[in-house]
C-alpha cells in the first residue's frame, strides 16, 4: 500500500492509502515490470520513466519506400515541404 498525504487548507492531513499497480517503465529501448512499489523506486533511480519509446522511425530516402501503384521511382528530388529533407522522386508510369 502506499500513502498520499495531501494538505487540505488550514493545514490539516488527509491521508489517503492506494494499492501498488504493477507496470512497465522504460528507458530508451530497454522495459522493465515494477512489481513492487520498492522495484518501482529502484527503477526510477536507474533513469526509467513511464513513458513508452514511439516506434516511429524515420526511413531514409534509399529505403524500400515504395511509390504509388501507378507510379514509379526515377530517384530523389528535394522536399517540396520540408527544407533539407530528401524524398523520392516519382513519375507515372
Amino acid at each position: 500500500m502506499k500513502e498520499v498525504k495531501p494538505l487540505e487548507r488550514g493545514g490539516n492531513v488527509k491521508t489517503i492509502t492506494m494499492a501498488f499497480k504493477e507496470h512497465m517503465m522504460y528507458e530508451g529501448k530497454k522495459s522493465e515490470k515494477a512489481e513492487t512499489n520498492q522495484e518501482h523506486l529502484d527503477l526510477k533511480e536507474k533513469g526509467y520513466g513511464h513513458k513508452k519509446p514511439s516506434g516511429f522511425k524515420l526511413r531514409e530516402v534509399n529505403s524500400p519506400m515504395k511509390c504509388w501503384k501507378t507510379h514509379k521511382k526515377v530517384g530523389t528530388k528535394p522536399s517540396p515541404t520540408r527544407p533539407g529533407v530528401t524524398v523520392n522522386d516519382c513519375v507515372k508510369k
